[in-house]
C-alpha cells in the first residue's frame, strides 16, 4: 500500500474517524468498552475520552503452535474460555492433550499473572446490571479468534448486547463476524488485509505512550 493512500495518519486520527461512526444519541451509563489486547487499550482509551463511555480491560491471551510460532492456535480468556482454530490444529496435526497442556501453561503462567499485577488484584471481570451493551475493542480483527474468545466468555455470563468497534476489520472477518454481533463499528474493510501497520502513516508501536489530540 502507498504511502499516500494509506487511511490514518495516526492512532488519534485512527481513534477519531471509529468514534465518529458511533451513534450520537446512546445512554452512555448503559455501555462499556471492552478492550482484548495491548493496543486495543490504546484504542479503547481514546474512544472512551472522546465518546464518554468507560472502558475496562478483559484479558485473553494467545495460544501459538510449537511447529509454526506465528500461528495463533488457541485463545484463552480470563474466564477459561477457550476458542480453537481446528483448521490449524488439523493441518498441524495437534494432539488434543498437547494442545490442553499449553493452554493451562499460558493460562496460569501467563495471563494470571498479567491480570494480578494489571488490576492489583486476581478478581475476574464483573459487569455492573446497568450495562446493556459490551462493545470488544481492538486495533485489528485479523482473524477473528480473539473476539469470537471474548464473546463467548461473555455471552456465558452476563446479559448484554455485544458489538465490536476496531479501526480495521478484513472484509471476510466482516462477513463471518456480522451475524453474530448487533453491529461491528469500523473504519476500514480491505479485501485483501495486509497487516497492521501498513494502513497508518504513523504507526505506534506497542506500549509506546499516547498522547491524544483530537484537533489534528
Amino acid at each position: 500500500m502507498l504511502r499516500h493512500m494509506k487511511p490514518f495518519k495516526n492512532i488519534n486520527d485512527a481513534i477519531y474517524k471509529l468514534s465518529e461512526v458511533f451513534p450520537k444519541d446512546i445512554n452512555r451509563d448503559e455501555w462499556l468498552l471492552l478492550s482484548i489486547s495491548d493496543n486495543g487499550d490504546i484504542i479503547a482509551k481514546g474512544l472512551s475520552e472522546k465518546l464518554n463511555i468507560r472502558w475496562e480491560r478483559f484479558y485473553i491471551e494467545s495460544v501459538y503452535c510449537q511447529l509454526n510460532v506465528d500461528c495463533k492456535i488457541a485463545m484463552i480468556s480470563e474466564f477459561k474460555d477457550i476458542v480453537v482454530d481446528e483448521v490449524l490444529r488439523d493441518f498441524f496435526q495437534i494432539d488434543k492433550h498437547i494442545l490442553d497442556k499449553a493452554i493451562d501453561v499460558i493460562f496460569n503462567y501467563k495471563l494470571m499473572p498479567k491480570l494480578q499485577k494489571e488490576r492489583n488484584s486476581d478478581n475476574l471481570l464483573n459487569i455492573e446490571k446497568n450495562i446493556k451493551n459490551v462493545v470488544f475493542v481492538d486495533e485489528s480483527v485479523e482473524t477473528g479468534l480473539r473476539v469470537q474468545c471474548a464473546m463467548r466468555s461473555i455471552e456465558n455470563r452476563f446479559d448484554v448486547v455485544q458489538y465490536i468497534a476496531t479501526p480495521i476489520i478484513p472484509d471476510l472477518i466482516y462477513s463471518f463476524l456480522d451475524s453474530d454481533v448487533e453491529k461491528i463499528f469500523h473504519v476500514e474493510k480491505p479485501e485483501i488485509y495486509t497487516n497492521v501497520y501498513d494502513y497508518y502513516l504513523d504507526k505506534v508501536e506497542e506500549n509506546e505512550d499516547v498522547v491524544f489530540n483530537f484537533d489534528d
